[in-house]
């Protein structure tokens, strides 16, 4: 039965912090972070262990890549603290979306050509004002900005409007709802399970009978 934590996001963070510096010093002096396919959060010293996943798609990072990924979220923090109060939208939604879209890398493109943090199609920055897509303001005021829109168009129902920005409006209309996308309903699959947890802020630990210490945010 793992030990379950219930406090504020900053402790949390402190937590996991002091965690990533306790793995650091451990076997090969690297943690691991994996992102299962329905948006858990695992840190672990061994990622080698399939019970730690259970077997599904998992996704490995570096030490050196887990410092970089922080460092960008709270470089981009004060943007998006500014963006979200004039819209009037949960930072913690942005900072959800963004870690979707983009790993909080500006520079980010995808194959259909989306562009930056909250990655921005070419229609969607020219219909939101947005000059250059690879300026981390720009792009979350871009980005935020159609957030907002969708919210008033539907209503604040937030699986909609994840859908819609990921697959338009018109993908919307056509099928009276979420699209049968398999890339719109992982997105927004993944965008809510991450978002609740971030605001769950909730973490586990859990020490297996070989040593192996594991931090999680699911129990």
């Amino acid at each position: 039965m793992p030990m379950q934590f219930r406090t504020s996001k900053h402790f949390i963070l402190l937590f996991l912090i002091i965690s990533f510096f306790f793995f650091a010093v451990s076997v090969e002096g690297k943690i691991y972070k994996i992102i299962t396919a329905d948006g858990t959060i695992h840190l672990t010293d061994n990622p080698l262990r399939k019970s730690f996943v259970n077997s599904r798609k998992a996704e490995y990072y570096s030490s050196k890549r887990k410092v970089q990924r922080d460092y960008n979220e709270e470089k981009f923090s004060g943007i998006i603290d500014d963006v979200a109060e004039k819209y009037g939208i949960d930072r913690d939604l942005i900072i959800t979306i963004i870690e979707c879209e983009s790993g909080f890398d500006p520079y980010a493109v995808s194959e259909k050509g989306a562009v930056g943090l909250m990655q921005l199609m070419p229609e969607t920055a020219k219909r939101f004002g947005v000059e250059d897509r690879f300026n981390p303001k720009d792009n979350i005021q871009g980005g935020v900005a159609y957030i907002d829109y969708l919210m008033n168009l539907y209503d604040e129902k937030l699986d909609l409007v994840l859908a819609a920005y990921n697959a338009g409006e018109k993908a919307i209309e056509k099928h009276k709802g979420i699209p049968p996308f398999a890339e719109t309903k992982g997105f927004v699959k993944r965008v809510l399970s991450l978002y609740d947890r971030r605001k769950g802020a909730k973490a586990y630990i859990v020490r297996h009978n070989d040593g192996t210490i594991l931090i999680t945010n699911h129990d």
